[in-house]
C-alpha cells in the first residue's frame, strides 16, 4: 500500500500522461499475493490447529473475518475516489502496519513449536519392535 501510495501520489503531481500505467502493476501483484498468502496461511493454520470435532466452526469464523473485511471495503467504497486516493492508499498502510504492531505485541510470547507442530502431519511416530518376526513396524496415531 505504501508502494500504490507513493505512486499514486507522483501521478496527482505529475502532467497528464507522464507516467506510465505499467507503474502500477507492482502495487496490485503485492497487493494480490499478499492477500493470497494471508488466505491460504490462515485457514491453514486455523484447520490443522483446532481440534478435530470444531475444524468447520474455526475455518467458518476464519471466513467470516475476510467477510466482514470486505464488506468494511465495500462501506468504503464510496469514499474511495479520486483526488482522495493518496489517503485512501496511506491510510490502509497505517492500519496495516498498527494491526501488525498490536498482533506482535499480542503473541510474541507465544511458543513457535506450538503452530508448527500443529502444521505437521498431526501423527505422532511410535516404532514398536513385534516379537514374531524382528521386524519393524511403525504405528502412527492422531494427536
Amino acid at each position: 500500500m505504501v508502494y500504490a501510495c507513493v505512486v499514486q501520489h507522483f501521478i496527482y503531481n505529475s502532467p497528464a500522461s507522464s507516467i506510465n500505467v505499467w507503474v502500477q502493476t507492482p502495487g496490485y501483484v503485492l497487493g494480490s499475493l499478499a492477500e493470497i498468502w494471508v488466505l491460504v496461511t490462515g485457514i491453514e493454520i486455523a484447520f490443522n490447529n483446532a481440534p478435530e470435532n470444531l475444524r468447520a466452526v474455526v475455518t467458518s469464523v476464519f471466513w467470516v473475518t475476510i467477510a466482514v473485511g470486505a464488506a468494511i471495503g465495500i462501506a468504503l467504497s464510496p469514499v474511495s475516489q479520486d483526488p482522495y486516493m493518496v489517503w485512501t492508499y496511506g491510510g490502509i498502510a497505517v492500519a496495516a502496519f498498527i494491526a501488525g504492531c498490536v498482533f506482535w505485541l499480542c503473541f510474541r510470547n507465544t511458543a513457535r513449536e506450538s503452530v508448527i507442530n500443529g502444521l505437521e502431519l498431526e501423527t505422532q511416530m511410535s516404532h514398536e519392535t513385534t516379537k514374531a518376526n524382528g521386524e519393524l513396524s511403525v504405528k502412527t496415531r492422531k494427536m
